[in-house]
Parts: C-alpha cells; sequence; structure tokens
C-alpha cells in the first residue's frame, strides 16, 4: 500500500511541477470534470438517486428591460459558445458523455426563456428552490439545451434575471463571465474583462525543494485520508445521510443582509489577510454561533470539527486571436477547509487561524494534486470508483462555500441598471454563497430547513461575527451596506 501511495504522490507532484512551469497537455473535448457531472446523477454514485448539480445566477434590477431587447441580446450572445447550443449524449465509440449540437432551432420565446410574475422577493427565491431539483433528462432525451433563462416580474419590489446552467456545462467562473458579456456601462459600452481570465505567469518565488516536498506530500495524504477516514463530527447540522444516500430534502435560500465590501476590506487589511479568509473565518464564526443558540452537545468538544469544501477554479488563460477560448469550462476542483468553529479567544484569533489554514493549502498546491487525484482514478477506475469516492469525501463534511467576485460599479444590461447578483447553488450539503457587485457583499445559505431550524439566523451570526471583527480591529465603517 505505501510504494502504491507514494507513486500517487510522485505523479501528482510532478502534474503540479507542469502546471506551475507552464508546460500544457493535448486539450480535451469535455474536460474530466464536466465529464463526471455529466452523468444522471452528476459526481454521485446513481444510487444516491441525487439530481445533477445545476447553477443558478440571479441577477436583480429595479425592472425588466423589453422582453425583444433581451431575446435579441441572449440570441447574440449564445450563438458564440457551442456548449449553449449543445446538449449531452454518451459517445458510445470512446465510451465517454460528450456535448453534441442540439437538435433543430432553439426556441427563444417561451421555452428557453420563461417569463413569470411574483408579489415579493421571497417570491423570486421560492421560485428558484422549485427548480432546484431539475434531474435534466427530459431535456437530454429530447436534444435539447441544457439551460433556461427566467424572467421574473417582480410587482412589489426587484425584479430578477435568473439564469438556470446544468453544471457540466460550466462553473461559476463561467456564470460571471458569460454574465459580463451582456453588461455595459451606463452609456452602452463593452465593461472589461474580470481578473478571472488573466493569463498565468510563472512564480518567481524559489521554495526550500525538500520543504515543498514535503508541504506537498502532507496535502496528498490530506486528501486521501479525507476520502477514507476523516469525518466531521456529527453536529445538529452535519447532512445526514445512510449509506451515503442523497436525503432527499427541500432546500431553501436564506438570504442574508447585504454587507459593506469596504468594511470587510478595512477589516482584512486590519487583520492582514485576504477577503476570502475573512469571510471562511466569519462562516467559521457564524456556524458556532448557531450551534451556541441550538445547545449542541458538540459546541465545547475540543476535538470539534466542521470542514468546508471550497471550489477552487484555476486561472483562465487569457485568450488570443488565433487561440479564442471558450468563457463555459469546468476549471475547478473541490478542496477541504477545516473551519474555525472551536472555543477561541477572539473574532480575529478565528480569522488569523483561518489564515495559516488557506495559506498552507496555497503552499501545498493542493488543488492540483486533487485535481490530478480525480483526473487519474476516473480515467483508470471508471466512473462508479471515482463517484463513491466523491460522495464519500463530499459527505464526510459540513459545509460547502464560495466566494466569486464580480463588478467594481454597477453594469447595465439592455439599458436597466443591475443593482447587485445573486449566485443560488443547491447542493448535496448545505452551500453558502457570496458574490461582490458595486461595493457590497450578497450571499445566501442554501440548506435542508429539517437540518437547519432556525435557518434565518445564519445571516444575522454572520453579520456579528463581522461586527466583532470590525469592532476588536477599530474598524468604524458600517458593516451592514448603507444605500
Amino acid at each position: 500500500m505505501l510504494p502504491l501511495l507514494l507513486l500517487l504522490t510522485l505523479l501528482a507532484s510532478v502534474v503540479f511541477w507542469l502546471h506551475q512551469t507552464g508546460t500544457r497537455t493535448q486539450p480535451r473535448r469535455m474536460s474530466v470534470f464536466s465529464e463526471i457531472l455529466a452523468h444522471e446523477t452528476g459526481s454521485f454514485p446513481k444510487k444516491t438517486e441525487c439530481p445533477p448539480t445545476t447553477i443558478h445566477g440571479a441577477i436583480f434590477l429595479e425592472k425588466l428591460p423589453p422582453l425583444e431587447s433581451l431575446i435579441a441580446l441572449f440570441q447574440e450572445k449564445i450563438k458564440s459558445e457551442e456548449r449553449f447550443m449543445s446538449t449531452i449524449a454518451f459517445d458510445f465509440k470512446r465510451g465517454k458523455y460528450d456535448f453534441v449540437p442540439a437538435k433543430g432551432d432553439i426556441d427563444f420565446h417561451g421555452h428557453h426563456i420563461i417569463q413569470a410574475t411574483v408579489s415579493d422577493e421571497d417570491g423570486i427565491r421560492a421560485y428558484v428552490e422549485n427548480t432546484f431539483h431539475r434531474t435534466w433528462k427530459t431535456e437530454i432525451a429530447e436534444g435539447r439545451p441544457l439551460w433556461y433563462f427566467h424572467l421574473i416580474e417582480n410587482t412589489g419590489g426587484l425584479s430578477a434575471i435568473v439564469l438556470e446552467l446544468h453544471h457540466a456545462i460550466g462553473d461559476g467562473m463561467s456564470l460571471v463571465l458569460f454574465f459580463s458579456t451582456l453588461y455595459t456601462d451606463k452609456d452602452g459600452q463593452n465593461l472589461p474583462t474580470p481578473k478571472a481570465t488573466k493569463s498565468i505567469s510563472k512564480s518567481k518565488t524559489r521554495v526550500n525543494p525538500y520543504y515543498a516536498a514535503a508541504v506537498i506530500v502532507r496535502a496528498f495524504f490530506k486528501i486521501v485520508l479525507g476520502s477514507v477516514i476523516m469525518e466531521d463530527t456529527h453536529t445538529l447540522i452535519k447532512t445526514p445521510h445512510q449509506g451515503y444516500v442523497y436525503d432527499r430534502g427541500v432546500r431553501k435560500i436564506i438570504q442574508f443582509p447585504p454587507m459593506s465590501l469596504e468594511a470587510v476590506k478595512d477589516i482584512k487589511n486590519a487583520v492582514g489577510c485576504s477577503v476570502n479568509d475573512i469571510m471562511t473565518s466569519v462562516l467559521g464564526g457564524a456556524l458556532r454561533r448557531y450551534l451556541r443558540h441550538r445547545n449542541d452537545p458538540f459546541i465545547d468538544y475540543p476535538l470539534l470539527q466542521i470542514r468546508a469544501l471550497m471550489p477552487y477554479a484555476f486561472p483562465r488563460r487569457a485568450a488570443s486571436p488565433d487561440q479564442p477560448q471558450s468563457i463555459l469550462k469546468n476549471g475547478w476542483t473541490l478542496i477541504s477547509v477545516p473551519l474555525s468553529v472551536r472555543a477561541t479567544p477572539t473574532a480575529t484569533a478565528r480569522a488569523k487561524e483561518t489564515q495559516a489554514t488557506m495559506d498552507m493549502i496555497k503552499l501545498s498546491g493542493e488543488p492540483y494534486i486533487a485535481s490530478t487525484l480525480q483526473d487519474l482514478v476516473y480515467n483508470v477506475a471508471g466512473y462508479d470508483v471515482a463517484a463513491q469516492i466523491q460522495a464519500d469525501f463530499v459527505f464526510r463534511h459540513t459545509m460547502t462555500f464560495t466566494n466569486v467576485p464580480a463588478f467594481d460599479k454597477n453594469p447595465y444590461i439592455c439599458g436597466e441598471r443591475i443593482l447587485h447578483v445573486q449566485p443560488y447553488v443547491c447542493n448535496a450539503v448545505p452551500q453558502m454563497s457570496i458574490m461582490s457587485c458595486a461595493g457590497g457583499l450578497y450571499g445566501n445559505f442554501v440548506v435542508n430547513p429539517e437540518t437547519f431550524v432556525e435557518a434565518e439566523l445564519l445571516g444575522q451570526f454572520v453579520v456579528k461575527e463581522l461586527e466583532e471583527l470590525a469592532k476588536e480591529n477599530g474598524v468604524t465603517t458600517p458593516i451592514l451596506l448603507q444605500v
């Protein structure tokens, strides 16, 4: 067993080194992760009966633009992306799933662009919740594209444009980058591409090779042990399952109050870390407050462990005239992040602990090792084994957390000002998602209300944790966004 682990470590280390030095392999028609997500139950075994993962992105506006203007814009942008014009089919010659052209013309008037009316923002969230368990079986059987635009008019507040996307088409960053092609400034001029498409630069920092090797080996064993041995403490918020079977529970969107990005940046500058470090720490602090509120029996357990799965998006290489690239892809993997939930003297101590955890992950190259191992298992052992390992890995965790940057200023779509954007992701385990837009941080939890009793408290505890961090570090900028 030990020689095999050492061999796998060596293979993962070599791939990581090749990535760092800029060496690239032959491009694939569909990435391994897209292939996995294309299966009937996505990245989980069929016995779980999980629906494939769907990503939702909601653009909130004071009012919807004219329908024909939106349809014309969507038609123009969608036709430039092959995956929007395709569906999924199994290629029996290759023995793999692949994208194939959709059958017939896309119906932009009524089928793939759907109109609805609600009376308040709760109605928008309820509408999205009703689409969470889409299986996409009908769309695939009929050869139709795997996306929908929902135009939701709200007679009692902000309206929304919701993009619903099968995860095999692309990841969260794909969604952000696609949305960016729809936006303009107030004068109708195109906005600059978000930073995720910057070209990858080679690292100039030299690290002791023996230390680097030790860190990489540590990351490898963390990934392996996280799949087969390590498991989060069975607190009241740990997703219940039997034999890793999906709980089939309903999912509710719990939106928390808009927060000031300026305040969070002031806090991260005072603490000396990143915005993502702060928000990861805040998630841990909010969960600890929630467990304390519910008198969880493990709240004071000295070995309490709650981990979050964090999607790590690999940097996109910038497109060039001779090498155009699709916006839509799955260039990411999951990393395991222990949350700071044990008793600590201050919120700042939690933030420092989280920063140290994230720094170690960045240094170890863990995302590249995880991606390499996933590719290796899928290609050598096949989908069934890879899916079971993924299920074991995911269900041993308590949360998923994603943080996506967007735009510094309010963009416009078809002349209408966008106020903010919300990502909604229904996952096998509870998820917290955050997106920054125009000086605000907007976020939500998607949870099973049977597990998360009084789930509305989660957003309040996020704000309280940030307020405590601000107080401890002399930050006076209000946490809640001042509109």
